[in-house]
């Protein structure tokens, strides 16, 4: 709360463009920390699977998600196969 009122505050005797470019670094600001925050909770995740011994198989197939995919990226919880056949279905879901 205290943060708004500084911004309001800050605001008076400021221009449009000065206005729509806090807003802009604000929102920015927003959307990394959600961002973090989500990225946090899939390495706990990781974390987790590696502790159990399951950071290799795939969550859909149980079949390995292979060294290389995991070394690209980490917190992955699908193979290549059925990571590339989730986007396929999700772009078939898109309105054109």
């Amino acid at each position: 709360m205290e943060f708004t009122m500084d911004r309001d505050r800050d605001r008076i005797g400021r221009d449009s463009m000065d206005e729509a470019t806090e807003e802009e670094v604000y929102s920015t600001a927003l959307r990394l920390a959600d961002r973090e925050s989500f990225l946090v909770v899939k390495i706990r995740e990781a974390i987790a699977r590696i502790e159990k011994g399951e950071i290799d198989e795939c969550e859909e197939c149980a079949e390995p998600i292979g060294f290389k995919r995991l070394l690209a990226r980490p917190v992955t919880t699908l193979c290549f196969e059925c990571k590339s056949a989730r986007e396929q279905v999700e772009a078939d879901e898109r309105p054109e």
